[in-house]
Order: C-alpha cells, then structure tokens, then sequence
C-alpha cells in the first residue's frame, strides 16, 4: 500500500537451480540457441521451414565475401580460415576439412588449403586507396574517442596483457593484421555494409571521426601473425577450386558455383547425432566441419536434437529479445536488474587516453546544449556532469515500441541526450524485433497504441505544473521545445516535446509518482506523498493522479509543445 500498482520487477522472478527439469530445460534451449547462432541450418537444410516465420536467428547471413581482398588483409584470411579459434575464442567460423579436388592439384593439408583460399578471396575487391601516415596529434584523438565512446565495454585494446579472451570482451589483438589501411575506418563507419547481422554496432561516426579511430587502434602493437611455410605457395587458382567444395558459399555470399552438399536435417536422425560435427572424434568426424565445440556445447545439441526441432518454426519476440541483450553485449553499456555494465568496471584501462579539453575563451551562454564533438568544454557543459546511461531494467515497459524500432535502427534525427558522451548505436537487421520483444517481456503491447488529442483545458493546467511559477519547477532540468533547461545542477532530462513519441503512459504516472522504486540512485525529485497529494491543493484537491494526467495532456502536444513562460 506504500507505493503505486506495479508490474512485478524482474529482479523477482527467480528459480531453483537445482531443478533437474528446468536443468534439462535450459539445456535444450541452449542447444536451440547454438543450432540457430552456429548457421546449423545453411548446411542442413529443413524442407517447408520458412525462415522468415521461424526463429529470427534462422535469417542469419555472414560476412560476404565479394569483396574481401578490398578490406582484409590476406595473412589474416589465411590464418582465419586455418584456425578461426586461434585468433577468436568465441568464433562461430568452422575450421573446415576440405579433400582437394583432383582437378586443384592442391598441397596436402588444411593449412594449405586455408593459403590458397586466402590468396584466390584476397583477388576479389579493390584495395583502398593509400592514406597518409596519422600523426600524433590524430592518434591521441583517437584514443580520446576511445575512451569517451566506450569501447572497453566490449573489446580490450591491442596491446591488453591477456588479448586472446577477456571474459566476454572482444580482443582487437590481431587488428592490425587484420585490416588494410584505410578498410578499418569504413569498417567503424559502417559496420553492416557486407555484413547485416554483425554484432558490432553502428555508431554513425563521421569520416573523420572514423580515421582517428582506426590512426589509434593500428598505432598500438598487437599481435603478428606469420607469412606461409616455406612449403607453401598460395595459389589463387586452386583456391577458387577449393572454395566451390570447402562449403563456404553455404554462409557466405560469393559468386561461383557451389558443389558442397551436406544431408538435411530429415536425414539426421538418432545414433547420426554424434557423427559429423557433433563427432569428439576425427576419424568419426568425416568431412564434417570443425566447430570445436566444448563438451557442453556438443551436449546441448544433442539434447536438442533428441527433443525434436519443432521449436525452430516457433517466433518468440520476447525470447529473442533476451538473446539478443546478451549477444549484443547491451550491458556493456548500460546496468540492467541491478547489474553493472562492463564499461564502468573496465573505464580505468583507458583513463590515461583521455585528453584535458580546451576551454573557450567565451563564456557559452545560459542553455547552450552539450556539443557533440570531441572538443566539448565551457562552464555551462561542465555543469551537466552526470554521464550515466540509461538504465535497462524497465526498457520495455518504458519505452514506446516504434520508438525504439527508430532508435535500434538509427533512424532518430536527433540524439535524445546530447549531453552525453557516449552514442546509442544502431542494430538495423534487429531493429523492428528487439523492439517488440522488450515490450512484450513487459507484457506490454508490442505496436504502439493511439494517443488521444490532447485536452486542451487539462493541457493548459500541465503548462502550469511544468513552470516554475506554482509548479514543479521541471523547466529546471527540463528542455521544453526550442527552450533549453534553464538551470541544470547534476542532471539533465530528455526535452518535453519527444515525450508523446517516446514513453509510455503507465510508465510515465509510475515514475512521477514514485521515481525511487524504478531507479533508486536517481536525482528526479518524488513531487507526491506516498499517500498521493501534492503541496498545490488549489487544483484537483491536490490528487497528484489528476495533476500528473493533465502534465501528461500538455505533453502530447509533442514536438508543437508551448515552453511555460
């Protein structure tokens, strides 16, 4: 009876881990996952399985490889392809046995193998142009970048002690030897180029801010990677023989004719679960590819497999929302349920790469927004010092579903908090699910509602509310249209006029009510008694329900929305 009605928090929710059941559950669901995650089904193909109806994973292409030899580098090719793990703890790319065909007259051995197949991919595309070396200046740049943007988050930087894995972070060890000069900066830019459901997320940098990216990352000394044998001449020739039976154009986009078949999934069945892929042995393995897989991961499958693969037909936006936060790293950035995000544990690997910015000569005047290039400084700026992210906890039932498809998918013309360092980034291929999934986690409707015309008599009463005169004094922190927060302290807010296309209406009463029980460190002020009035009993009696309603009149106006005077 002390706070407002409530979805129940998702910290509630728990479960017996001892359950033998629920063990055996989450195994065959995991096992479903790494079928989906590990492109199972480009090899093994499933008859009347529509992959547009299915489990969203299913739709899942790779790196196309068209115009490799353009962006990568062709040592990197070939030591990828011998020995994916080697370079990548966490690849999902098989290290293949191919048997040469006679035609080839190809050197014995998959090392062999993995050389021409790099030297016949290193043909296709054309070779970035020469950049100049950065200087030190750029380089530094850079590394601020680096810093500001969060990147620790999800990687550890070239040169990190321990490169090959750190926990679930991504090592960029071998990223030099990686990319072409020139090839990284367009990869930062635009990571889904030649690849549509890459993890890596699309932050909308600049030209510019793309080369000092990748001028800092290739200054720092990585790992190296060896030329071929001595036994060994890489032959594009043979190559582009061995790519039409290697199966590589089951997951990859490249042009030619592709001979590599593998049985379907009918013709899968009992005992055949343990050859092949699945094999721990390599004489059982035959042909099959080389996933490496721990003794875990080769149970789940096989549990999988056991409990029939109907499951795969099944569309589950929530679910799939819940994969794809951890997949995405999304916690990288931001908590979720109490739990920290990675970027503040890790931000003092990259403290000393932040650079002391200039401040301008001029004082900026009162309201100035927070610049979004790296030269932000200036004592109005430096009043907004609280940098935290949004928290996840309550995305789903927060946020507006076609809102977040815009913002997932980078569609937003404007950043919702400019003040911020850090940029939301963009998950195109995801966008429209993960948008609806988080809602329905929610059990909130996963399309957005109809907003009624706002009340213009109610609206005129929330102009009052927001104001500073008999009000809340949330112009304060607040900017209303074209007018800036007037007097920020620790903490800004979003602007008042992108509220009716962003929150929900349930979610907005639960917060004004009671901010504390959604976010217990927040500095939103609590304007109502727990019993539910305000101090201005001269309207509604002072019933904080009602008052709270008629601000959220005024801020259906949206992006035509009148500033307080």
């Amino acid at each position: 009876s002390d706070f407002p009605r409530e979805r129940i928090p998702p910290q509630q929710l728990t479960h017996d881990p001892k359950s033998a059941g629920l063990s055996q559950a989450l195994q065959v669901r995991r096992g479903r996952e790494l079928f989906a995650s590990m492109r199972c089904i480009k090899c093994h193909t499933a008859e009347q399985l529509d992959v547009k109806e299915a489990m969203p994973e299913l739709a899942m292409d790779a790196p196309s490889l068209k115009a490799a030899g353009g962006r990568v580098s062709l040592r990197w090719m070939a030591h990828w392809i011998d020995n994916p793990k080697h370079l990548r703890a966490d690849a999902s790319m098989p290290k293949l046995k191919i048997d040469s065909p006679k035609q080839a007259n190809a050197g014995k051995g998959p090392q062999a193998h993995a050389w021409h197949i790099a030297a016949y991919l290193d043909t296709l595309g054309a070779k970035p142009p020469k950049i100049k070396p950065p200087t030190q200046q750029q380089i530094k740049r850079g590394g601020d970048l680096y810093a500001q943007y969060g990147c620790v988050g999800c990687h550890t930087l070239p040169d990190h002690a321990d490169a090959k894995t750190v926990g679930d972070r991504v090592p960029l060890k071998f990223v030099s030897e990686k990319w072409l000069p020139g090839a990284l900066a367009q990869f930062i830019q635009s990571p889904n180029a030649h690849y549509q459901w890459i993890r890596m997320p699309k932050f909308g940098f600049s030209d510019e801010e793309a080369q000092l990216f990748e001028a800092f990352l290739l200054s720092r000394a990585g790992g190296k990677l060896a030329g071929p044998p001595v036994d060994i001449k890489p032959d594009a020739v043979v190559g582009k023989k061995l790519v039409r039976v290697a199966g590589c154009m089951n997951c990859h986009d490249l042009d030619g004719d592709n001979v590599f078949s593998a049985p379907g999934l009918a013709q899968i069945t009992g005992s055949t679960w343990q050859t092949g892929c699945l094999s721990s042995d390599l004489k059982q393995r035959g042909q099959g590819a080389h996933f490496d897989f721990s003794v875990d991961q080769r149970n789940a499958l096989q549990v999988f497999a056991a409990h029939g693969m109907d499951s795969l037909r099944r569309r589950a936006p929530d679910e799939f929302a819940e994969r794809q936060v951890v997949a995405l790293r999304c916690q990288a950035c931001h908590i979720r349920d109490g739990v920290q995000d990675h970027w503040s544990l890790h931000e003092k690997e990259v403290e000393s790469l932040l650079f002391e910015k200039p401040k301008p000569k001029n004082k900026p005047k009162q309201g100035d927004e927070y610049d979004e290039d790296y030269e932000q400084a200036g004592e109005a700026k430096e009043a907004v010092i609280d940098q935290s992210r949004p928290v996840l906890t309550y995305v789903g039932e927060k946020l507006k579903p076609q809102w977040m498809h815009q913002l997932f998918a980078g569609q937003l013309k404007y950043k919702p908090r400019p003040w911020l360092h850090a940029k939301m980034p963009a998950f195109p291929a995801r966008a429209e699910l993960l948008a609806q999934g988080l809602s329905l986690q929610h059990g909130c409707a996963p399309h957005d509602m109809n907003e009624p015309k706002p009340d213009p008599a109610l609206a005129k009463i929330g102009q009052r509310f927001v104001g500073k005169d008999n009000g809340f004094s949330c112009v304060l922190c607040h900017g209303v249209g074209k007018q800036a927060a007037t007097n920020v302290f620790e903490a800004q807010g979003v602007n008042f006029q992108y509220v009716k296309e962003r929150l929900r209406h349930e979610y907005f009463m639960r917060w004004l009510l009671k901010p504390a029980r959604i976010r217990s460190d927040t500095r939103m002020p609590q304007f109502a008694s727990d019993d539910g009035y305000t101090p201005y009993t001269d309207v509604f009696d002072g019933e904080a329900t009602k008052q709270f309603d008629a601000i959220w009149q005024y801020l259906l106006q949206g992006r035509e929305i009148e500033p307080p005077k």
